[in-house]
Formats: C-alpha cells, structure tokens, sequence
C-alpha cells in the first residue's frame, strides 16, 4: 500500500486487545511505502506501532530532480516501534521512534538506511536485523547505513543501538549511538562490521552484565563483533566509559586500511562472580593490522590487547594510564 500523507494526523489505539491477533496500531499484511510532505502520528498503548508482514519504506518525493517531499511520521509504542518481516528502508523523510521494546525489528531481511532523518529511543534494540532461525541464500539479516542521519539511544540492561544478525555495513551518512545499560553495545554483529565511509560516534555507558549462558562477563562496548573489523575509511568514534568497557571487542581479525578511528576506554577492571572483566579500549581474539589511515587509541586501563599487531602504514597513537598498548 502507497500511503501519501498529507496534513496532519493521528492513529492511536485502545488499552485492551482482545486476543492475540492484534499485531500494531498499523497493521498491514502488504507492503507499506509512505511518501508525501505531511506528518502522521502513531500511538500505540499495547502493541507495536507500525506492523508489516511485507516491507516498510519511507521515501522522498521528487520535484524537478530535488527531494522536495518528506513525509514525517512519529511512532510512540508499548512494545517494538516498526515490526516488519522482510525488509526496512529509507530513503528521505523523518522518523521518530519512542518504543517500551525494539525501535525497529526486521524479522528476516534487511535494514537500509540511505537518507533522511531517524530518530530512535528504545529500551531494548534500537534498529535490528533479527532473525534466528538458521540463514539461507534468502535471509539477509544485515544492517546498512549508506546515507541521512541517524541518532539511537537504549536504555536497557544488554541493548544494542545496532544489532545485525550477519553483517554491519557503514558506507555513508552520520550516526550517534548511545547505550545505557549494563553489558550493552552500539554496533553488534554476529557478523562482520565493514566500515567505508560516513562518521559514527559511538558512547557505552554500561558496566558488564553476568551472562548464565557463556558463563562469563558480557562488557559494555562501542562495538562489538563476532567475525571480523575493516575500516577502509570513513570517520568512527567510540567511547565506554565504565568499568570492563570496550571501545571495540572484536573475535575476529581488526584490519584498518584508511579513514580515522578513535577507541576510548574510562574505566578500570570490573569483578563479578571471581571472573574479571578488562577495560580494553581495543580487544582482539586475533590479530590487528593497520595498514592506513589515523587509529588513536586511549585507556585508562589496557589500549590494545591482540594476538598479533602489526602495522605496515597508516598512524598509530596509544595513551594509558596504567599497563600501556600491548
């Protein structure tokens, strides 16, 4: 369904749901593509805001070459702001989201963000591509950020600004990212993060939760990766500033080619359960190479802590207070 909006309205639901058929305040079982240059509030007391089984896009409205038309919509929801199942893109207008759960969820495709405005608040994932059930040549449960402006903010124990299944792409655009809660992250892949272009600023402010299932400490971090970092430009920045943070805790290899990345660490050794939990501004399982561009690094406990460091080209500056980069 094309929803062109024009002039000013509101959609709000009811307090009681009847049964468990009730899926948003906006529910479609097609595809939803809002354009035009009005505004439309959604609210939603006991649901999800806007429901999808298709797509959910937002675009622009060209006039004479330029996008002249932005659709405005603001999503206030009980539980996830966007639910939808097979994809979420934007390409102009803004989006504001205040959700009691997940800011948008996409339950099997991807997430583009190519442009416009979006604004997230959110308790538990801020924009995630989430789906688990085992991937196949059909699933794409990735997050890619091309262009516009992009600010997400959670504010729960173990939420992730940025949560992708498979792969975290950043290409363009500018992002702020803010995570609260204790064992949080901005950027989460189970993936790969691959970071091209664009500029992010990156802020945890969480201490590390207890995890029952790894049996470990599960840290706040900026970023955070089960596969593989590469940085071939671009402009990142993050920030954890409690105890047993991370600026980028990575499993597999850290390679920076190009663009500036700036990793920052605040606090000191946090202790749980006789398990200690290191404030590493950089924590590789393997191995680090930098190979161009501007890496500084700054911990107020340990800076680099890999396998193997190896730089071949590019700036390399560390500064701690304590046991320095090793």
């Amino acid at each position: 369904a094309l929803i062109h909006l024009v002039g000013n309205s509101t959609i709000e639901d009811g307090t009681y749901v009847p049964d468990g058929d009730t899926k948003g305040t906006f529910f479609s079982e097609g595809q939803l593509i809002f354009s035009g240059n009005g505004s439309l509030n959604i609210v939603s007391h006991c649901g999800h805001g806007i429901a999808c089984d298709d797509y959910v896009r937002l675009r622009g409205t060209s006039v004479d070459g330029k996008y002249a038309h932005h659709p405005v919509l603001a999503v206030t929801a009980a539980k996830d702001g966007i639910s939808t199942n097979d994809q979420f893109l934007m390409y102009g207008g803004s989006l504001t989201i205040n959700a009691a759960d997940d800011g948008i969820d996409v339950a099997k495709g991807p997430v583009n963000l190519c442009g416009g405005t979006l604004s997230v608040t959110s308790v538990d994932e801020g924009i995630t591509a989430s789906y688990d059930e085992g991937l196949d040549a059909t699933i794409h449960p990735d997050i890619t950020v091309s262009g516009g402006f992009v600010s997400v903010t959670t504010t729960g124990d173990k939420g992730m600004a940025f949560k992708a299944v498979r792969n975290l792409t950043v290409s363009g655009g500018a992002i702020q990212a803010k995570v609260l809660g204790a064992g949080s992250k901005c950027f989460n892949a189970d993936g790969n993060i691959v970071v091209s272009g664009g500029k992010a600023t990156l802020l945890a402010d969480g201490l590390p939760q207890w995890d029952d299932e790894e049996q470990d400490l599960s840290s706040a971090a900026g970023i955070r990766c089960t596969g593989t970092y590469t940085q071939s430009g671009g402009t990142i920045a993050a920030m954890a500033t409690a105890a047993g943070g991370k600026g980028l805790n990575a499993s597999g290899f850290i390679t920076v080619s190009g663009g500036h990345l700036t990793l920052v660490t605040l606090g000191s050794t946090y202790t749980q359960s006789g398990r200690n939990s290191r404030a590493r501004a950089i924590n590789g399982d393997t191995s680090m190479v930098v190979r161009g561009g501007r890496t500084l690094v700054v911990a107020a406990d340990e800076c680099i802590h890999t396998t193997a460091l190896v730089q071949t080209g590019g700036v390399l500056g560390t500064k701690s207070n304590q046991s320095g980069a090793r």
